[in-house]
């Protein structure tokens, strides 16, 4: 278990990426804006995005078998 005496704040905030975070913060607001969630909570909507998309390939597979295995080396 951590305690609050093993956590190093300092070290985060050094190692910290602005960048990388404000682009995963600008994401979930796209995805707030999208779902329109009933509770105006940003709580489950990485999960229903990736839920989402994995039935969105599920069904590109259905259709075409080596779909996904494309979409993943990068072929389009």
């Amino acid at each position: 278990m951590v305690t609050l005496a093993d956590f190093d704040h300092e070290a985060i905030l050094r190692e910290w990426d602005y960048q990388e975070e404000q682009v995963k913060a600008d994401f979930l607001e796209i995805l707030y804006d999208y779902y329109q969630p009933a509770d105006h909570t940003y709580t489950g909507l990485w999960l229903r995005f990736t839920e989402d998309c994995a039935n969105i390939f599920r069904g590109l597979a259905v259709k075409d078998p080596t779909a996904i295995v494309n979409f993943l080396h990068g072929k389009r």
